[in-house]
This record gives structure tokens, C-alpha cells and sequence, in this order.
């Protein structure tokens, strides 16, 4: 019923991981029962394809004991679409969609409404870098952020090559 519960169950389940890694576990448990809503968008980066898919959340979360293989915890998502290429849609929102964790809260560069218009519209593209916007950011920080996000996707199984073919194909 609450984050600090949850930690403490992700230590008792989980006694041979590091307690950094329960409490890992034990956030994203939580933002997935506890803070997502009914309305959020949710992005979802297709495993062996090029494409992302992008629905809304129109439930709440539940258990389901006789789920999916060992799938229990569920939300409801109404897709809007499943078919957007990754190719439409800037690096910046592609670098916090596909890396690190498994549930996000994506707040920057006015990423909720560049997704909306990505999921209106079967023809439509990233309004943020392909119209011209430009993520705010100091000079120095891209060689940082790139030096980050290797080491963060070596870590988190973020697929790199897709990524770069994706990148090479726009």
C-alpha cells in the first residue's frame, strides 16, 4: 500500500541481491501499481522490431492470480497505435523510451505532448526535433550524455544497434 512497504518486501523477496537492486525492483513495482494513472500514455519500445507502440491507461492496477505465464500485475491499456517507427521520433525521446528502467515518468522536453501527436495520427512525426525544436541543454552535456547512456545501456539490456540502425535509416 505504499513505497516504503514495498521496499521492505522487495528485501525479504529478493535476500541475495544487493539492497540497491531490491530497492530498483521495489520502485518500479510501485510506480507501476502506485503512481501510474488512469489517462497516462503509456510507451511501449516492440522487442524485434522498429517500431514503438503507444496506448493510454484506462485502469487500474490489479493481481491476476492465474495471469499470462508470469505475468500477474496488470493495468488496462486502450492502444492508440502499435506501428510508430522509430525513425519519426527524436533521439531524445528515443534515448529516455528505449534505456534504464522499466517504468518512466518521461517529463522533459514536452515529451507527453510530442507522444499525443505521435499517437493521433498514422502519418504523423515527432513535432519536437524535426520541426526544429532543440532540447534545452548546456554545449558540454552531449558528450556526457552519450558517454552515460553506453554505460547505462550496457547495464539495462537497451538495445544499441537497434538503435543506431534506427538513427542511420532517419
Amino acid at each position: 500500500t505504499s513505497r516504503e512497504e514495498m521496499k521492505a518486501r522487495a528485501v525479504k523477496a529478493l535476500p541475495d541481491a544487493k539492497e540497491a537492486s531490491a530497492f530498483n525492483y521495489a520502485a518500479q513495482a510501485w510506480a507501476f501499481r502506485g503512481r501510474i494513472e488512469a489517462g497516462d500514455l503509456v510507451v511501449v519500445p516492440l522487442k524485434n522490431s522498429p517500431h514503438i507502440a503507444i496506448g493510454r491507461i484506462v485502469g487500474d492496477y490489479q493481481y491476476v492470480e492465474e495471469g499470462l505465464g508470469n505475468v500477474h500485475h496488470t493495468r488496462a491499456v486502450e492502444w492508440l497505435r502499435t506501428d510508430i517507427p522509430r525513425t519519426v521520433i527524436g533521439k531524445d525521446l528515443l534515448y529516455s523510451i528505449g534505456a534504464f528502467s522499466t517504468v518512466v515518468q518521461v517529463q522533459r522536453n514536452d515529451a507527453a505532448y510530442r507522444l499525443g501527436v505521435l499517437a493521433a495520427s498514422e502519418d504523423a512525426e515527432d513535432p519536437g526535433e524535426r520541426s526544429g525544436f532543440v532540447p534545452k541543454r548546456g554545449a558540454a552535456s552531449a558528450s556526457a550524455d552519450e558517454a552515460d547512456l553506453e554505460d547505462a545501456a550496457t547495464e539495462s539490456g537497451f538495445d544499441i544497434d537497434a538503435y543506431v540502425s534506427d538513427r542511420i535509416t532517419a
